[in-house]
């Protein structure tokens, strides 16, 4: 049941977002055009870690990778923001399994 709640769950936020996909992908270009991915990555976790304290120890690998991490999926994230089809459906289930697997709970996107 989780798996398909997790599936559900980015479907229905893709669809949403599909609302706003100009605003998305906009967004994600000036963000990029005015920071590079590496720093962008690590503004991220700055700001995480001030609002959540308690997360810092979900995050276990360096923040250097984390960085790099976070962008490629937010790169990936945006890149299906107005695409719905099985096989994006199956990739960001295997991210939403991937982040339960690090710990991720749902009480944590309430900082995000």
């Amino acid at each position: 049941w989780l798996w398909a709640w997790l599936g559900a769950v980015f479907t229905q936020s893709l669809e949403e977002a599909g609302n706003e996909s100009t605003v998305i992908s906009k967004s994600w270009n000036l963000a990029m055009d005015n920071c590079p991915d590496d720093t962008l990555g690590e503004l991220f976790y700055e700001t995480l870690f001030e609002l959540a304290p308690n997360l810092r120890g979900v995050f276990c690998k360096p923040k250097q990778i984390l960085s790099v991490k976070f962008v490629e999926m937010m790169a990936t994230l945006v890149s299906f923001h107005n695409v719905v089809d099985s096989e994006h459906n199956e990739q960001l289930t295997w991210l939403g399994i991937s982040h339960v697997a690090y710990g991720a709970k749902f009480s944590h996107t309430e900082v995000l």
